[in-house]
Order: structure tokens, then sequence, then C-alpha cells
């Protein structure tokens, strides 16, 4: 599987350009759009790892012991 692509990737493609092509500033506006996009979902999904690796090396066994003489 190729490696998934980086924002900056994303926001530096180019395109070749051919008589009846898209507009080229159209065309990189959006690619900043979703390049922005990956850097926000990255961002969050770096956040969401980080608090299950939090979560995971907690010591459950303590918790339950206070909960328990609560």
């Amino acid at each position: 599987m190729a490696d998934p692509l980086l924002p900056d990737e994303i926001a530096r493609q180019t395109f070749h350009q051919r008589l009846r092509g898209y507009d080229p500033g159209e065309v990189k506006a959006f690619l900043e759009e979703v390049a922005a996009s990956a850097r926000e979902l990255t961002s969050r999904h770096e956040a969401l790892h980080n608090r299950l690796l939090e979560l995971g090396n907690r010591d459950l066994s303590a918790e339950f012991d206070l909960i328990s003489q609560d």
C-alpha cells in the first residue's frame, strides 16, 4: 500500500496545463483547501491517538479500588 499523502504534498501538487484544462488558480485553491482539511484531520488523529495511549496506561485496578471505597 502506498504511503498516505501529507498535507504539504497535497498543497504543492502541480499539474500539466492543457489547452482545455482546468483553471490553475481554482485547482491550486482547491488543493490548498484539501491540504488544510488533511492537516486538521491529522491533528485530530494524533490527539486521539495520544489520548488512547494515556487511557491505555491507566491503572484500572487502582481506579476500581478508589471507586469501591466511595
